[in-house]
């Protein structure tokens, strides 16, 4: 953007050399003729640099500005016409785009520092929901059952959830989910590690499900395969089950 904004400068005092050098040369030549509007606008450098910075930035019509001008030769009025397609075609055009790119940029970082610290403070919310959980008394090592789950998120731990974004119906959720041996406790960090995939969007929240619903089919199902081993299996052979249990009890006394 300062390279940009120098180039600018740059080009505006070239031409207002120039205009001021054939202006101020018209003017030895023909003092009688030479409009007094004409030394108004452009009867110095920095005169003429103030003409050409109202042209460019509407302070005064670019068409009143240049009449002066025509009364004095057809190539100041030419020079002019250049300067302005140059300026406003071009130089101006570059500027806006290196302005808006800036900007963008500035977003774009302001976007990834407001990331940074939603980041960090789930991460804060998490740990200390874990070690809340963590906390409670009378649990197996961590482990947590859905009683203190409820009673640490409708407390001390209900501002922490609401931080993530999350409802006590959807922790709720996520327990049964995760307590795929129905024995009414899971791990804690396996439970905290399930509200971090509760974030983000609706596809995320479903593949989350879909993950622990496979995975609870996929305990239910090696349930069936022992339970066919242990009591079909021997059935199909024609052997008693319960026989089997209390052999294979006998040989392990002897």
């Amino acid at each position: 953007l300062n390279w940009s904004i120098c180039m600018l400068l740059a080009i505006m005092y070239l031409f207002a050399i120039f205009i001021t050098t054939l202006v101020m040369d018209s003017s030895a030549a023909n003092s009688n003729d030479l409009p007094e509007r004409a030394l108004e606008l452009y009867g110095s450098v920095i005169k003429t640099q103030y003409t050409l910075f109202m042209a460019i930035s509407g302070g005064e019509p670019w068409t009143e500005l240049i009449k002066p001008l025509n009364a004095i030769s057809a190539w100041i009025r030419w020079l002019f016409l250049v300067y302005m397609i140059l300026l406003v075609l071009g130089v101006m055009n570059t500027v806006q785009a290196v302005y808006v790119d800036a900007l963008l940029h500035f977003s774009s970082i302001d976007r990834d520092l407001v990331m940074t610290e939603r980041n960090f403070q789930e991460k804060r919310s998490l740990k200390k929901l874990r070690e809340l959980l963590h906390n409670q008394p009378g649990q197996i090592e961590g482990m947590v059952t859905e009683k203190d789950v409820m009673e640490v998120l409708s407390g001390d731990g209900a501002g922490l959830l609401k931080s993530l974004g999350l409802q006590v119906s959807a922790a709720k959720a996520l327990f049964r989910l995760l307590d795929v041996e129905d024995m009414r406790a899971v791990e804690v960090d396996e439970f905290v590690y399930g509200l971090l995939h509760l974030k983000g969007n609706s596809t995320t929240i479903h593949m989350t499900t879909l993950m622990y619903q496979s995975k609870r089919l996929l305990s239910k199902m090696l349930n069936i395969q022992t339970l066919i081993e242990e009591k079909v299996l021997p059935l199909m052979l024609g052997a008693d089950p319960n026989l089997l249990g209390l052999e294979g009890a006998a040989g392990s006394l002897r």
